[in-house]
């Protein structure tokens, strides 16, 4: 699905990723997990073509679609014009429209007023129905959860569980370890841009979520992970 080899990338003559290379297969679900800088979203850039790396190589197989931690959406439309033009883009009709808004539960009082007016949690749900218009092979979503409160981060989690068990792909970056446990079959540990250790997550559980709370803790010691 997308293999990276050797990706390297440095600001300021400081490796934010450094000899990166892993394969992420299609229709497996895996998390990057790391402390702020770790090179968690540049990794996903790179895959994304938003960033060009220094030297190495990432080959994409499958079609993809981007959450950005904060997406950008355009302020003067509704959030029903915005994804009726993703229908229009990816050829569904305008039946998709009312399920995709329904699925990411907004508000239907919220459909017809202009973005701008809308709520953080809000636009996140917006954005949300946004990608999933596209039905692409492989979700890469970074910080998905982002302003939402709890019933909305399950609703999200619920929403992916789904496309993944009808077999599309997931590459999530998330601080969140419960979510990741929740979601995730596999974990990836970036720590300076370095990819330190990969691990399978056994099962959605407090104990598999100390566990990997653990593995942070022995890579990056006392430092504070937000």
């Amino acid at each position: 699905m997308i293999e990276i080899i050797q990706a390297n990338k440095t600001y300021q003559h400081k490796h934010v990723l450094k000899d990166f290379s892993f394969s992420f297969e299609a229709q497996q679900a895996y998390a990057l997990l790391g402390a702020n800088g770790a090179g968690k979203s540049t990794l996903i850039k790179s895959m994304m073509g938003l960033i060009r790396l220094d030297d190495g190589l990432i080959q994409i197989t499958s079609s993809c679609a981007y959450l950005p931690e904060q997406p950008y959406l355009p302020e003067s439309m509704t959030p029903e014009q915005l994804i009726a033009f993703a229908c229009n883009t990816h050829g569904l009709d305008t039946s998709h429209v009312n399920k995709l808004l329904q699925e990411v539960e907004l508000k239907p009082s919220a459909w017809k007023q202009r973005i701008a007016k809308c709520s953080k949690g809000m636009k996140q749900r917006v954005a949300i129905a946004y990608v999933l218009a596209g039905n692409p092979d492989c979700y890469i979503l970074d910080e998905p959860m982002s302003g939402l409160d709890v019933m909305g981060r399950s609703l999200v989690l619920d929403i992916f569980k789904r496309r993944h068990q009808a077999g599309a792909g997931i590459i999530m970056c998330s601080h969140s370890v419960a979510d990741i446990t929740k979601l995730c079959q596999q974990v990836l540990f970036l720590v300076g841009g370095e990819l330190k250790e990969t691990l399978p997550i056994q099962e959605a559980s407090l104990e598999e979520a100390d566990f990997l709370e653990s593995r942070l803790k022995h890579w990056y010691g006392h430092e504070i992970l937000d």
